[in-house]
């Protein structure tokens, strides 16, 4: 089972993957880091920090965190808790 934890650090999305972290811009970087690691929803365990909630403290707009998250989960159809 893969670990799956993200969080929000100066206006990026960061994707851990089983302690190995990426800094991601846009949904197709989550995208392209969750299918480098092979995630599926079968193999994964979806985790967010609360700096995802509240991302424009981290200089995203408001929402902005949990919308890219939830279009690259979509994009791949990866059902997140």
């Amino acid at each position: 089972m893969k670990d799956i934890f993200f969080s929000v650090s100066d206006g990026y999305v960061v994707c851990e993957v089983d302690d190995e972290s990426y800094t991601c811009e846009t949904s197709e970087d989550i995208v392209a880091c969750l299918q480098q690691n092979n995630v599926t929803s079968e193999n994964c365990e979806i985790m967010a920090s609360s700096s995802v909630d509240f991302c424009e403290e981290e200089g995203m707009v408001p929402g902005q965190a949990d919308e890219l998250i939830d279009d690259a989960l979509d994009t791949l159809n990866i059902e997140a808790l």
